[in-house]
């Protein structure tokens, strides 16, 4: 496509020589199961923290209202990550029905998100959705993002389908214009999105988490046929499901472009399974000391325990 150069980002990883020190916790794995495995961990109890956290209102004009509030999290934040050696979530998706949602989408690129300064991280997914949006459907959509803080992964995931659930993404005539578009004048989407990449997706680790464990999700979503096809090329050709999941490499925004337009034209605005799959895939349950703890894991962990490995190509303007 003219006025795009293709850019292949050499990873340029530096040796570090570390030592590792371990604590002495001591893991007693249960019988393993397909989902929701429960793992005893023995250590000191853990301090109840409170955290401040900041209700933020996002309009479009970039006005922040702010109020400073606290409250103290349903769970813990400490997480013994030796937990993840016992979870197989690659099986999760495997041999559970699972499906790629509106939710699901927004749960990992929500965690994917690494803006160029920590403090432009705040409130980072509303105005990520907002470009999308823009992307989309042109700006003519009205959020209120009143309710934007989270008290825990389960009520952040219900505020992240209540994003992704906007109704101007649920007009049918916006969202075939979109679909025309795409056709008619790419060159456009991809600019925006680019600058959406530079703008939120500054990871390249993080990146290739998130490409990984979107493509094991439409793999396993029994939902998606092999032969649909995922608009994911720069130059407008598409990867059918069966050739996506083989990729070795692929262009990180023409590649989030596709599936975007796959959950925005294809998904139903409300998927009452969603939070089924959330459950299987990512909960986590854990004792400490005779205390029940949950958690909710990260596309992270299908990235690392995914056979699969993508090259990702960055384009510029």
């Amino acid at each position: 496509m003219k006025g795009i150069d293709k850019i292949l980002v050499d990873p340029g990883y530096k040796r570090i020589t570390f030592k590792l020190t371990y604590s002495d916790i001591e893991i007693a794995p249960t019988a393993a199961s397909d989902k929701n495995e429960e793992k005893t961990v023995e250590e000191a109890k853990p301090k109840k923290l409170k955290k401040k956290v900041l209700n933020r209102e996002l309009t479009r004009d970039s006005v922040w209202i702010t109020n400073e509030l606290e409250y103290t999290p349903y769970y813990d934040d400490t997480y013994p990550i030796e937990i993840d050696m016992y979870i197989n979530i690659i099986a999760r998706l495997e041999n559970n029905d699972i499906r790629l949602s509106r939710g699901i989408f927004f749960y990992l690129l929500e965690k994917s998100i690494e803006t160029i300064h920590p403090k432009r991280n705040k409130n980072a997914v509303e105005k990520l959705f907002l470009n999308m949006l823009d992307l989309t459907v042109e700006n003519d959509c009205s959020i209120d993002f009143s309710q934007s803080q989270a008290r825990g992964r389960n009520d952040k995931f219900k505020y992240l389908k209540e994003l992704s659930s906007a109704d101007c993404l649920d007009d049918t005539e916006k969202i075939k214009a979109f679909s025309d578009k795409l056709k008619t004048n790419y060159s456009e989407v991809l600019s925006d999105m680019i600058y959406i990449r530079k703008k939120y997706f500054t990871s390249r680790k993080q990146n290739e988490f998130l490409v990984v464990a979107l493509i094991e999700f439409i793999r396993n979503d029994d939902s998606i046929d092999n032969s649909y096809e995922f608009l994911v090329c720069s130059d407008g050709t598409t990867l059918n499901k069966a050739q996506l999941c083989e990729v070795e490499e692929i262009e990180f925004e023409p590649f989030l472009i596709g599936v975007w337009h796959y959950v925005i034209s294809q998904l139903d605005t409300k998927d009452a399974d969603d939070e089924n799959t959330l459950d299987t895939v990512f909960k986590v349950s854990y004792t400490i000391n005779g205390k029940d703890y949950t958690q909710y894991r990260s596309g992270e962990l299908i990235a690392e325990q995914s056979e699969m490995y993508v090259e990702l190509i960055y384009l510029d303007y």
